[in-house]
């Protein structure tokens, strides 16, 4: 449906995060929060950072985003999200964000509906909805 940039998370007022971006290359051994194994977002983490020789250091593993909010306004851990993860976290924690650049690390939105039965008009009024929603917030 969409697709978003990915954003190194920290507490606000953290100097690591003063500029809108931040290089691939900083996530080097700076402690992490991330969902637990397995997860292919994660998994998709490590093999950018093997290209690139850098080593993610996965300090803190929670599945949940609220938690992982918590952990991270807290300081001295960090987080990789998404713009919407982010906005809705950012009205329960004092957090700031710089996006993930050089090599950009892009996520991908995706609606999925089981191939089986037919989709009913409910169906496909929610999945036209839930992309012009998304297409909105870009």
């Amino acid at each position: 449906m969409v697709e978003a940039a990915t954003y190194l998370v920290g507490a606000e007022g953290d100097p690591l995060l003063k500029q809108s971006t931040i290089a691939f290359s900083k996530l080097d051994g700076i402690p992490l929060v991330s969902f637990c194994r397995p997860n292919s977002w994660r998994d998709r983490l490590e093999q950018i950072a093997g290209e690139h020789r850098i080593s993610l250091n996965f300090a803190a593993e929670a599945d949940s985003l609220s938690l992982q909010a918590h952990i991270v306004a807290d300081g001295g851990i960090y987080a990789l999200l998404g713009p919407y993860a982010i906005a809705n976290l950012k009205k329960e924690c004092r957090l700031q964000a710089s996006m993930v650049v050089d090599p950009p690390v892009p996520r991908f939105i995706a609606l999925a509906m089981s191939p089986h039965g037919e989709l009913t008009l409910a169906c496909r009024t929610v999945m036209q909805l839930t992309k012009e929603i998304a297409r909105s917030r870009r």
